[in-house]
C-alpha cells in the first residue's frame, strides 16, 4: 500500500472514530461487561431505543483500543458509572474508590488482585493525594 493510501485511509478512520464518540451508541462505562446493564439503563430513560441495542459499542472499541485515558473520557466513565451506582449496580470504580479510602496499602493490594498491577511513583503521588482530600 502506498504512503499517501495509509494516509488517507487513517485520517477516514479517525474522521469515523470521532464521529462516533459523540454518538449515544458509544457506552462509556468503564468495564466492558457492564455494557448491557449500561444499555438498559439508557433505553429506560429513552436515549436509546431496544432497536439501538445491537449498534452499541464500548468506548475502549474506538480508535483500536483504549489509547490514553482523556479527561473527557474519565468524567463520561465516571457519570455510566454514578448512574450503575443509583440502579444499585455495583462497579470496578466503586470498589476502587472504596480501597483508596482504606489508605494507600489498601488500594495497591486491589489493584493487584483485580487488575494484576500497580502504581508508579507518579501515580502513586496522584492518588495519595486523593486519599488525603477524601479523609477531609
Amino acid at each position: 500500500m502506498t504512503n499517501a493510501l495509509e494516509r488517507r485511509i487513517t485520517r477516514a478512520r479517525a474522521a469515523a472514530d470521532d464521529a462516533l464518540v459523540r454518538s449515544p451508541r458509544v457506552i462509556w462505562c468503564f468495564e466492558p461487561e457492564m455494557m448491557p446493564a449500561m444499555i438498559d439503563l439508557l433505553i429506560a430513560q429513552g436515549k436509546l431505543s431496544e432497536a439501538d441495542r445491537p449498534h452499541c459499542v464500548h468506548w475502549r472499541d474506538l480508535k483500536g483500543g483504549p489509547g490514553p485515558y482523556t479527561a473527557e473520557q474519565a468524567a463520561k466513565s465516571v457519570d455510566a458509572d454514578e448512574l450503575l451506582q443509583a440502579a444499585g449496580i455495583r462497579t470496578l470504580l466503586a470498589d476502587a474508590w472504596d480501597a483508596l479510602v482504606q489508605g494507600m496499602e489498601a488500594f495497591e493490594a486491589f489493584l493487584h488482585q483485580r487488575l494484576g498491577c500497580g502504581l508508579d511513583p507518579d501515580e502513586r503521588a496522584v492518588f495519595e493525594k486523593l486519599a488525603i482530600h477524601r479523609r477531609d
